[in-house]
């Protein structure tokens, strides 16, 4: 039972950029990042505008698919950075840099929220509610977001003890191979493609909870980006290595 606590444990943290599994000098170095950010976080979280929260979200996000869709396409960042330092070196780099990237993606998706926190009210422009109706209209948002934050969080952390950690992280598009054998189970028992599906249901949900449209928002440009990803780079990665000829999407 312990052994299977702190597994998820490790997996948690994980999921937000901190691998503290089988420690080493890059992760050492993911995580002294990890704290600088936070810490930074920290010191202006309470003076960051509007438009400072939008563009510090803009900036992660676009840095985020750049990533993604260059550092795995042909002749792409993962490619050369393997030619370059070879597979242990250049995966230690990656790992890095996407666990930095997995943790200020947080973070700047937590300053849109909350700059843009409870926005949604603005729905009783066009729709008159009493003051009564009002307040439920507010702790309904706040529940509901919970039980789908939940929901999202329960599906993600079922899919990451499914697939693995470094899986998670991409390890097997960077090395073009496989990581281990393909299993259907956890969350892939009852959705194919659960992590960018209804695992997305973590940031609707954090976004319903704080009331913010632009978070709604923001998180279905994500989800919709995770998918052409999926198809375009993914999808034929995974029919490639474990000879998939069909795969529901």
């Amino acid at each position: 039972m312990l052994k299977f606590i702190k597994k998820i444990f490790f997996i948690l943290l994980a999921t937000a950029g901190i691998r503290i599994d089988q420690i080493n000098k890059s992760r050492i170095i993911a995580i002294g990042c990890i704290c600088i950010g936070y810490l930074f976080h920290l010191v202006i979280a309470d003076r960051v505008s509007l438009k400072a929260a939008l563009l510090y979200f803009a900036l992660l996000f676009i840095t985020r698919y750049v990533f993604l869709f260059w550092g795995f396409a042909k002749n792409g960042f993962s490619g050369w950075l393997i030619k370059k330092y070879g597979e242990s070196k250049a995966w230690n780099i990656y790992e890095v840099l996407t666990s930095v990237m997995f943790f200020q993606r947080g973070l700047s998706f937590g300053l849109l929220i909350e700059a843009t926190q409870w926005s949604i009210l603005n729905i009783t422009q066009w729709i008159p509610m009493s003051a009564t109706e009002f307040t439920i209209f507010r702790y309904s948002c706040i529940g509901f977001g919970i039980c789908l934050a939940l929901f999202g969080m329960w599906i993600n952390l079922s899919s990451a003890m499914v697939i693995g950690i470094d899986t998670y992280y991409y390890k097997d598009l960077f090395l073009k191979k496989a990581l281990g054998e393909f299993k259907v189970a956890g969350s892939y028992k009852y959705f194919s493609n659960p992590m960018y599906g209804v695992g997305q249901l973590s940031g609707y949900g954090a976004a319903l909870m704080a009331g913010s449209i632009l978070g709604i928002l923001a998180t279905f440009l994500n989800q919709m980006l995770m998918y052409l990803f999926y198809f375009l780079i993914e999808k034929p990665h995974i029919k490639s290595v474990f000879s998939l000829s069909q795969r529901n999407s």
